[in-house]
């Protein structure tokens, strides 16, 4: 049985995405195989792109948490009015193509995700991300080289970095 405070925020959340024209989905425990990680009380509002098959997931999590999760990033939320409130408008900038993903690769694997402050392009000056990754992976870079990703909601204006 959902608590009052989830409820509360699901239906809050479904109303922002209704008003921003955006199809989603409720998922909750049990109702599907990709959703077996959600305990008895949490759900998950997927919302699908329809310009990629990455969609966004909003796991609220029995009135204690929020993940807002795109692509290869992830961030977690307190269900705080202040907190909720930075979901809220990371997700309206997220659909909106004023924020992305920001993902930085070796050749070989991933080495970090976040969500950038403003919208980017290819010439926004990655160094100082690479400056703050381990020195591991600074010399996995030097020596493998990689990519960086500035990952959007409506694809177009998606840019891989070569590095």
């Amino acid at each position: 049985m959902e608590n009052e405070g989830t409820k509360t925020l699901k239906q809050e959340l479904c109303s922002l995405l209704q008003s921003l024209n955006q199809d989603y989905e409720i998922h909750a425990f049990g109702s599907d195989k990709e959703y077996e990680y959600l305990q008895e009380n949490d759900c998950c509002i997927t919302v699908r792109n329809p310009n990629c098959e990455n969609p966004i997931y909003i796991d609220l999590e029995n009135d204690e948490e929020l993940t807002l999760s795109y692509y290869k990033w992830h961030a977690h939320y307190l269900c705080e009015e202040w907190d909720y409130h930075n979901l809220c408008e990371d997700l309206k900038d997220l659909l909106n193509n004023r924020k992305c993903v920001i993902v930085i690769n070796s050749s070989e694997r991933w080495l970090r995700s976040e969500l950038s402050e403003t919208k980017m392009d290819k010439n926004f000056n990655y160094q100082k991300m690479i400056k703050e990754l381990s020195k591991e992976a600074q010399k996995e870079i030097n020596k493998l080289k990689g990519t960086i990703e500035l990952f959007y909601w409506d694809r177009k204006d998606n840019v891989v970095i070569d590095l």
